[in-house]
């Protein structure tokens, strides 16, 4: 214990009327609030204790001074005379204060200081218990004066007493007895409702819980235990508890209420009420949580009191239509209101503070718990019986429904005679339009591809003739190139048998006359030309030959290069002037498992369609018209992408080329199958086909597929 020596000043303090003296026998055990004997002063100011001295001290008028809900400082004062030698201290059965600041003094000297209060660290308090308690020392006949500074953001109620130590212990043992009889009930309860609500799955049981926990909790931080017991090192809490737990309790009631007597479905407008207790409960958190404390702390009585009210009108409503759980609820909540009740009066002074009132409210609940559980555990009768008659009503139902089954039944056997017949009747008719369709298929199919052959018709003409055209026309003058070199062959020839001197000078001049190097250098040539006539023939006979593949429906190994080099081939007289072809050929790609007569199709197809966009396209200076094919390998995966840089196509063009008779060149120049075919075939092979294009830009057809199909040729 610290001792202060205070100036000489504090000598009027001592001399100054202190109010009534304060007797006290450390060993007579009294149990008496003396806050009648005590002086208060009242100040919105700070003020040291060494000022007191001259400020306007007031008596007060209650054994339990209650100076309401104030931001002031309140400064009691009082005098203690006749003592005997003991342990004693000052007890306040009001743990919720939030600071009370002790002063004791023997004359001028301080003998005694301490603080304690719900803003002042448990670790501080001199005395840890579930009451605010401030030791102190008393002498034989000491002559004693006191100070209590108090200040709280809640109701400042102070019920002040003086207590040997062996009395406060014994009245702690009686006070700890009687509240662990409480929390015990509430246990038990919780536990007993936390059984049924796993057995029966009614939520109202939940909802039960959180009340009656959130209540307890509330009780056990107005009267000290959740500080001392709980969270004695956590300062937030000890601060916040009264608070947050007065929330909760409010909160919870009004979900309880809301969902035990179905105030949605009897009391719909004052349904509304309840739901706007739970928004309020939700502001008075924010404001707690961001400092405006009092204001919440009057929140939370006033939605309390009025919420209690509508609560009282919602059940006796209900009650009166007949509803058994709220005539349950009435009579048990009647008891937690009546405690209530009484509490408040104790606190505005209307009833005096003693054992009975300030324990009310543990006594009320007490008895409201158990109701309410028993209430509870009779709705496990109701959902029986609710069960029951479910189950009845269902098991009529069902016989009913047995009955009229049995009755469909025949009817449905007749029914499903008749229809039976119809489906046959209709399945042979979809048969034969099946086969219809499929032979419908065949034929487009087949006149795609006649028209893809009759549009390659001319130009294999006119590719084939060429190079004819040029044997034919070489044919001619190597004739007469041969006649003449018989002619000087038979000249030499001849020289055996004439004069030789004359013969060869007559074989000489023939020679020189026929200009044999000439001779021999035309029809070098000549032969040249027919040479490259069959050869050009016979290149593209041999390209046509491996197009021409179109039937053949048996997966084998083909060389995708080879099918595109044949493509272009066919399609070289529809080749422009001026247009380029550009091949960037993977050489590392293998051959790959396909039906080559129909990729060469999808080829021709593409090719054909890049043909004519480029054709259809006003180039710039700079800019000429190209055809790419380029192949990649990708893994099991080869990809053949087709590019050409034409006329492109919109967005709506490009969702539509896959369609069926859908085609953008005019009339007589497509068919409208090609891609909807090309996009078949590639899906036989199990590939995929990208197409990217934008409208003057161009297109690219992106052809992916595995190098092994399922039924991989061996």
């Amino acid at each position: 214990m610290r001792n202060y020596i205070f100036p000489i000043f504090l000598l009027l303090i001592s001399v100054k009327s202190f109010g009534q003296e304060i007797t006290f026998d450390c060993y007579a055990g009294e149990n008496q609030y003396f806050g009648t004997q005590l002086q208060f002063f009242k100040t919105d100011k700070y003020i040291s204790v060494e000022k007191l001295a001259n400020v306007p001290f007031k008596d007060v008028e209650q054994d339990v001074p209650n100076f309401g809900v104030t931001e002031s400082t309140i400064w009691l004062k009082g005098k203690l005379k006749n003592l005997k030698e003991c342990e004693a201290l000052f007890e306040i059965e009001n743990q919720s204060l939030d600071t009370v600041e002790f002063f004791l003094f023997d004359g001028n000297k301080l003998v005694a200081h301490s603080v304690a209060g719900q803003q002042v660290p448990v670790q501080e308090w001199e005395i840890k218990n579930p009451v605010l308690g401030f030791p102190f020392y008393a002498a034989d006949n000491a002559q004693l004066d006191f100070f209590l500074k108090v200040k709280s953001k809640k109701q400042i109620i102070v019920p002040i007493t003086v207590r040997s130590m062996d009395s406060f212990y014994g009245r702690r043992l009686e006070s700890h007895i009687k509240t662990g009889l409480y929390f015990g009930i509430i246990l038990v309860m919780i536990l007993y409702n936390l059984f049924l609500f796993i057995s029966v799955r009614d939520i109202n049981f939940l909802y039960y819980i959180l009340y009656i926990a959130s209540v307890g909790l509330a009780q056990g931080t107005l009267m000290g235990y959740t500080t001392i017991y709980l969270w004695p090192n956590n300062d937030w809490m000890v601060e916040n508890a009264t608070y947050l737990f007065g929330i909760l309790s409010g909160l919870f009631t009004a979900i309880f209420v809301i969902s035990f007597i179905r105030t949605k479905v009897y009391v719909p407008i004052l349904h509304k009420f309840f739901v706007s207790f739970i928004v309020l409960y939700g502001v008075i958190t924010i404001m707690v949580l961001t400092g405006y404390k009092m204001e919440a702390y009057q929140s939370i009585n006033l939605v309390a009191a009025f919420g209690a009210v509508v609560a009282l009108i919602a059940a006796i409503t209900v009650s009166n239509k007949g509803y058994m759980p709220a005539k349950f609820f009435l009579f048990a909540y009647s008891f937690f209101l009546g405690s209530i009740i009484i509490l408040v009066l104790k606190d505005y002074g209307v009833l005096p503070y003693n054992e009975f009132t300030k324990s009310s409210v543990i006594y009320g609940s007490s008895f409201e718990i158990v109701l309410l559980s028993l209430a509870l555990a009779n709705r496990i009768n109701v959902l029986r019986e609710e069960k029951e008659a479910s189950q009845a009503e269902a098991l009529s139902a069902l016989r009913e429904n047995e009955k009229i089954i049995r009755e469909q039944n025949v009817l449905l056997e007749q029914r499903v005679k008749e229809r039976t017949l119809e489906w046959q009747e209709a399945n042979e008719e979809l048969t034969v339009t099946l086969s219809n369709l499929r032979d419908t298929q065949t034929q487009l199919v087949d006149a795609e591809k006649m028209a893809s052959l009759g549009q390659l018709t001319a130009g294999i003409a006119h590719e084939i003739n060429n190079p004819i055209n040029f044997v034919t026309s070489n044919i001619k003058p190597l004739k007469r190139d041969l006649a003449e070199v018989y002619e000087l062959v038979e000249a030499y020839a001849a020289i055996g048998t004439e004069g030789v001197e004359e013969s060869l000078k007559k074989a000489h001049e023939l020679k020189d006359e026929l200009d044999y190097q000439y001779l021999k250098e035309e029809i070098e040539s000549l032969v040249q030309g027919i040479s490259d006539g069959a050869n050009r023939t016979s290149e593209i006979v041999r390209g046509l030959k491996t197009f021409s593949r179109l039937d053949e429906d048996v997966v084998k190994p083909a060389d995708l290069h080879e099918g595109l080099a044949s493509t272009m081939i066919l399609l070289r007289s529809k080749i422009k002037e001026g247009i380029d072809v550009v091949k960037d050929f993977d050489e590392t790609l293998p051959k790959i498992d396909c039906y080559p007569g129909k990729l060469n199709q999808v080829f021709m197809n593409i090719l054909n369609n890049g043909i004519y966009a480029v054709s259809h396209k006003l180039y710039k200076e700079e800019e000429a018209p190209t055809l790419t094919l380029k192949t990649r390998v990708n893994g099991d995966m080869a990809s053949v992408h087709l590019i050409d840089n034409g006329i492109g196509m919109d967005e709506a063009t490009k969702k539509k080329i896959f369609d069926p008779f859908f085609t953008t060149k005019d009339v007589g120049e497509g068919t409208g199958l090609g891609m909807s075919i090309v996009y078949k075939i590639i899906e036989k092979h199990n590939g995929t086909m990208v197409v990217n294009s934008e409208l003057g830009v161009g297109t690219e057809f992106i052809i992916t597929l595995p190098l092994r199909q399922p039924n991989e040729f061996q």
